[in-house]
């Protein structure tokens, strides 16, 4: 059976399967925009982070889930309490005691990657907007009954936007009171925490591997409760030699190179965080600052829905050398695949201890790795689908009410224009209906809707006309935030323009009661032909936008839930850290019921587990980086 028929058995699962959110369906963009909105300016007067400072919380140090497979084992996911299909099978992936996955290589052999001990999750735990019947139903609830008897691993959660959305209450309840999420134990309680993950002995100094998880709070400064707690917490404890891999509720660092304009201040947050609390400590007598010797050897992060790597570009490092720091997004957790075409292939960052783009040639440089998900290919084809009738993910059938939103605006610009010609000529709108007067209609629209459309073309020339000189007209287009969005109207004006002047145009009867039949009926045609029309109109211009907001709606558009995936990483006993990149290519849509561990009714995979693979071959990270300023390896 599949989701829909999944839903009859909500009273026996004990939670309602929810459908992977529709985000251009009218009805779920106006709740989650006020939602986005309210969150945006309550949060501008009470921020929950300062008021988590009342709660005790150390860093975590996970001896009590002591190591097996000769070391630690830990899962990364993030972007996750979407759909069910999507969801369900993530999370059934996760609780099983082994997965053999196929190698990333043609030829070599399936690995064996046993179940780890520490599930983090990476920011966005809920869609669209968190709430407790949201995280019930579409994470805590199918992470639940996907569970296997057997010891609890531990669970750590950092909030994305969408977790703030409701201003953190929520997520506060489900993660941050101990509670036990089937075969998970949260343990934290605030948003952000840091835990101590090895101690390893080497040349008699005892050097740490940290997961250090940091809580922006919908892109804000970060408050001083936060900073105090790793200062104390993190900071006053690291060593020389400690390695770092830092969690970030979006990966910023994307963001300074993203085309076409890269954001140079994107990361400045994050980067002011890790100079002044990770790798220097201040002294808070004499305010002088000191190295600390860690690293960071990892940056993680989720919020965007692709798989992308950036490792270190190093005048000492070969191609795979371990001592490079990786940057990772893998956002595969559940929610719609987002595409990966707009990625620079290089980034430069600030130095280390400096958040300032300084001289190019001290600039840290990082290259995109050649695996992304999903490839090029792949979203040029899933876009077409946009505009494919009969494809399930034809633009309409992906987004109910959509068509009938855009077909209510076209109706709404038809009377609009039928109520300035029947003010112009003085006819009824029957009569205006009837009169065949094409000419005076053309004039309106054009009045109207063209030559306003002109002056605003005329306008964005003259703003952008040594841009169009010097990069070309797609550059400069690309680069005006504006231009896409303003395409999008000025189409759909052009186009209830053109039904306007053809229902003028047509010889109607005027002795059809009065001629309100008339109305009615070109009414009825000048909302189904704004709904069909208009929204194959708008699913093309969205396969042929180039990247920016607008051109990002192609995948949204899609909720396409296939392509699945999360990071298991295992953090050796010689201190090495090895991240297997994990992806289902499909997730599971056909589903039978059997009994759950309490004695309750479970979905369960009617053909098993889809095959799981490595996007990429597994990604070797040493405790030691390259030289620091400090001389510390």
């Amino acid at each position: 059976m599949n989701q829909h028929e999944l839903e009859q058995f909500e009273h026996e699962l004990g939670f309602r399967p929810r459908p992977a959110a529709r985000w251009l369906s009218p009805p779920e963009l106006v709740r989650t925009g006020i939602k986005a909105l309210a969150a945006q300016v309550f949060l501008g007067f009470m921020d929950n982070r300062e008021m988590q400072s009342i709660f005790p919380q150390r860093a975590m140090d996970l001896a009590e889930f002591p190591p097996q497979e000769q070391g630690r084992w830990i899962d990364f996911i993030a972007d996750l309490g979407d759909g069910f299909d999507a969801t369900y099978t993530m999370a059934w992936a996760l609780a099983q005691p082994e997965l053999q996955v196929q190698a990333a290589q043609p030829g070599q052999p399936p690995v064996r990657l046993p179940k780890s001990q520490l599930l983090v999750m990476g920011g966005d735990e809920v869609y669209p907007a968190a709430s407790e019947r949201a995280y019930e139903d579409r994470l805590v609830r199918p992470y639940r009954a996907a569970s296997l008897p057997g010891p609890a691993a531990a669970l750590l959660a950092l909030p994305g936007n969408h977790d703030w959305y409701d201003g953190l209450t929520a997520f506060e309840r489900i993660f941050c009171q101990q509670a036990k999420i089937g075969g998970w134990q949260t343990l934290q309680s605030r948003g952000y925490f840091a835990a101590r993950l090895t101690n390893l002995e080497a040349n008699t100094v005892q050097k740490t591997w940290w997961l250090v998880a940091l809580d922006s709070e919908l892109g804000s400064y970060i408050d001083r409760p936060q900073l105090q707690y790793f200062e104390a917490e993190v900071t006053r404890h690291l060593k020389p030699g400690d390695a770092i891999i830092l969690c970030a509720s979006s990966p910023t660092w994307e963001a300074t190179g993203t085309l076409p304009d890269g954001d140079p201040n994107a990361n400045n947050a994050l980067r002011y965080f890790e100079n002044h609390y990770l790798l220097q400590c201040t002294d808070p007598a004499t305010g002088e600052s000191t190295p600390t010797g860690a690293q960071i050897r990892v940056r993680l992060s989720g919020d965007k829905h692709h798989y992308a790597r950036y490792a270190q570009l190093h005048e000492q490092a070969g191609p795979e050398d371990p001592r490079r720091e990786q940057l990772l997004t893998c956002g595969l957790g559940g929610a719609f695949l987002s595409g990966a075409r707009h990625l620079s292939p290089e980034l430069l960052l600030p130095p280390t201890g400096s958040r300032e783009m300084v001289n190019p040639a001290e600039r840290q440089r990082y290259a995109l790795a050649e695996t992304v998900f999903p490839t090029p290919t792949q979203e040029r084809a899933l876009h077409w689908q946009l505009a494919n009738p009969f494809s399930a993910f034809f633009l309409p059938w992906r987004n109910p009410w959509f068509s009938t939103g855009l077909g209510v605006v076209h109706l709404a610009c038809f009377m609009f224009l039928c109520t300035v010609f029947s003010g112009i000529t003085g006819d009824s709108y029957p009569e205006a209906l009837g009169s065949g007067d094409w000419v005076h209609a053309v004039g309106i629209v054009v009045f109207l809707f063209v030559v306003p459309l002109l002056i605003a073309l005329l306008l964005w020339l003259a703003r952008n006309a040594r841009g169009l000189v010097q990069a070309g007209s797609e550059a400069s287009a690309k680069s005006n935030p504006m231009v896409q969005p303003l395409l999008i109207v000025g189409l759909q004006l052009l186009l209830a323009s053109a039904i306007f002047t053809g229902l003028i145009a047509l010889p109607w009867q005027r002795n059809w009661s009065a001629g309100w039949i008339t109305v009615l009926l070109a009414a009825v045609y000048a909302t189904v032909l704004g709904a069909a029309v208009g929204t194959m109109v708008f699913a093309l211009h969205l396969v042929f936008a180039p990247p920016g907001a607008v051109g990002r709606l192609k995948m949204t558009a899609l909720a396409y839930e296939d392509g699945k995936g999360f990071l298991r990483m295992h953090l050796r006993d010689d201190g090495t850290l090895v991240i297997y990149p994990v992806i289902a290519d499909t997730v599971v849509h056909d589903w039978d019921t059997g009994p759950s561990t309490q004695n309750q009714m479970r979905p369960v995979p009617a053909d098993g587990l889809p095959p799981l693979r490595l996007l990429e071959n597994p990604i070797t990270v040493s405790i030691n980086g390259f030289s620091t300023p400090g001389g510390v390896q």
